[in-house]
């Protein structure tokens, strides 16, 4: 078989697209790998942070609670001083 020039053209363009086209395939399957490495890594931020907030949430409350307990405590104490002055 006789190689013509534009044969040659031919198959070299073939094997650059070939090249290309595994090229291109690596570089999509690393994609995908990123991808799915984010993904996983969001979600695992995702259920810390989750976790975080019901703390907070939690120790708001608890603030709160022991801000008003205390008042609460400190004016009973007062009102019970009263009494005991009044009575005396």
């Amino acid at each position: 078989m006789f190689a013509s020039p534009t044969y040659n053209v031919v198959t070299a363009c073939a094997v650059r697209s070939t090249e290309a086209a595994i090229a291109l395939r690596q570089r999509l399957n690393e994609t995908v790998d990123q991808y799915e490495a984010l993904r996983k890594e969001h979600t695992e931020l995702q259920v810390k942070y989750e976790t975080v907030e019901r703390e907070l949430t939690i120790a708001k409350s608890d603030r709160t609670c022991n801000y008003w307990s205390s008042y609460f405590l400190s004016h009973l104490t007062s009102f019970s001083d009263l009494g005991e002055q009044r009575s005396a």
